[in-house]
């Protein structure tokens, strides 16, 4: 099996591969140029994979070289705080020692774009919005920098906090999301209960906060206050399919994945709930997680082995689980998704590593949904640590 799962990551590799980079038009992380750059550096650490290391690092600079092309589009999924994200990654692990200098620029201009406004009226998600602007803060933190960024990014959020009573607080999509489903009243409030677009990912987005002295005792009342808001989605019902809705107030059943689901809430409330020491949300984030190992492919609604909603990202988010609540049902259904994974591989070669969209599968090559994601989540079962995780909010 693990030669079988090394030539899968060769394989998936050589299909990520951009031999004319100067033609490269998507730069972005969620599903372009840094996104399969990110797999092939974390490919490179595995001593099973063959990596042109000297077309790596060109690619590498010819990246960093680009980015500043991309001011005009700050967003970290699809713009210049997610490879400034990648690049933090990079720093971390150079030779001669980290850069704070290299990226104070892209920190200087998102802090600017972003403190100026008392009240944000944008997004406040992962892709386009806070969440994701405070993965790449959390990054720069670690090293003394971002502090600016991070604080004005953690009162934005606690402005935009909805408080139904003193110790329970939600984060509405905005008027103008695209994410937002009530398009014909704006003005009312609309909760998203993905770890994507919801308040699973404000919730996440704060916890790097919470270890700093000056950002850690208002972080933790709004990670607590959101956490003790979850508690009370949960569906009625003895034989739901899921424990949570997609959205706060539907009845319809979520599908398992990163983006959506009882998986990611459950590892939400056990990241949550050891960072800020509430037992409580352990042992919930454990009930809702034993609830989620029992669907299968049927009931978990997945249709594609990508991270973003397939059985790779189900067999790594199992495994991040487990490794706070150490309970076997986690590890065995990592090897479920993890089989899962592998058996389209069989039946179809790479092709079984397409993604499903509007009913058809097609090739992607991206880290959100494509085979650099699978291949990253792949690698993760072979033992390469998956460091990178927070840029999903998973770590």
């Amino acid at each position: 099996m693990q030669a079988n799962l090394n030539n899968i990551i060769q394989h998936l590799v050589n299909a990520t591969q951009s031999f004319d980079i100067s033609r490269e038009i998507n730069l972005s992380l969620l599903s372009g140029l840094s996104g399969r750059l990110l797999f092939h550096w974390y490919a490179a650490k595995s001593p099973f994979i063959s990596i042109d290391k000297v077309q790596l690092g060109a690619q590498i600079q010819h990246l960093t070289s680009l980015a500043p092309a991309l001011r005009n589009s700050i967003s970290f999924g699809y713009g210049i705080a997610g490879v400034a994200w990648l690049i933090e990654v990079l720093l971390a692990e150079r030779d001669d020692g980290y850069d704070p200098a290299f990226n104070q620029e892209i920190e200087d201009l998102l802090t600017s774009r972003i403190s100026k406004y008392n009240q944000w009226n944008g997004e406040i998600e992962l892709m386009f919005g806070l969440s994701g602007f405070a993965a790449f803060a959390a990054r720069r933190l670690k090293y003394n920098k971002g502090l600016e960024l991070y604080s004005s990014i953690v009162t934005l959020l606690k402005k935009l906090a909805v408080y139904e009573s003193t110790d329970v607080c939600s984060w509405s999509v905005p008027a103008q999301s695209v994410y937002r489903l009530d398009k014909k009243y704006p003005d009312k409030p609309e909760y998203n209960m993905g770890l994507a677009h919801g308040v699973p990912g404000v919730i996440c987005a704060l916890l790097p906060a919470v270890k700093h002295p000056l950002l850690g005792q208002q972080a933790a009342k709004l990670i607590s206050d959101g956490c003790s808001w979850l508690f009370k989605q949960q569906l009625t019902g003895l034989d739901t399919i899921s424990m949570f809705p997609s959205f706060s107030g539907d009845h319809k059943p979520s599908r398992l994945g990163w983006c959506y689901g009882d998986l990611t809430i459950a590892l939400t409330l056990a990241r949550a709930g050891k960072a800020i020491n509430r037992q409580d949300l352990l042992d919930y984030a454990c009930d809702i997680g034993m609830h989620a190992a029992q669907r299968t492919c049927d009931t978990a609604m997945v249709y594609d082995a990508g991270l973003c909603h397939g059985s790779a990202g189900l067999m790594l988010i199992f495994q991040l689980l487990h490794q706070i609540i150490p309970m076997a049902e986690f590890e065995q259904a990592s090897d479920y998704w993890f089989e899962n994974t592998m058996n389209r591989y069989k039946e179809h070669a790479l092709e079984g590593f397409n993604a499903h969209k509007s009913g058809k599968l097609v090739e992607e090559t991206g880290l959100l949904e494509g085979y650099a994601g699978i291949g990253l989540c792949l690698l993760a079962r072979q033992g390469i640590s998956p460091d990178w995780a927070d840029a999903l909010l998973l770590a």
